[in-house]
C-alpha cells in the first residue's frame, strides 16, 4: 500500500502521467484479486454495516478493494 501512496504523490507532483497511474492501479487490483482466496474471512462480531463503493472502472476502485481486503469483507 505504501507504493500506491508513492504513485499518488508522483502523479500529484506531475512526475508521473495518468496511464502509468492506471497501470499501477490495475496491477494492485490484480494482486488483491490473487490474494483474496488465501485470506481467511471473519464472522461478524456485530450488526454494523459498512457500505463503500466507487464508479466501476474508476482508479479509486483499487482503494475500495484494499479496504475490503483489509477488513476481509465479502
Amino acid at each position: 500500500m505504501h507504493h500506491e501512496k508513492v504513485v499518488g504523490e508522483l502523479f500529484g507532483s506531475g512526475e508521473m502521467q495518468l496511464p502509468f497511474v492506471l497501470q499501477s492501479a490495475e496491477t494492485m487490483k490484480a494482486t488483491v484479486d490473487f490474494l483474496n482466496p488465501y485470506l481467511t474471512k471473519k464472522e461478524k462480531d456485530s450488526d454494523t454495516t459498512l457500505l463503500i463503493g466507487t464508479v466501476k472502472g474508476d482508479v479509486h476502485d483499487v482503494g475500495k478493494n484494499l479496504v475490503r481486503l483489509t477488513y476481509r469483507l465479502k
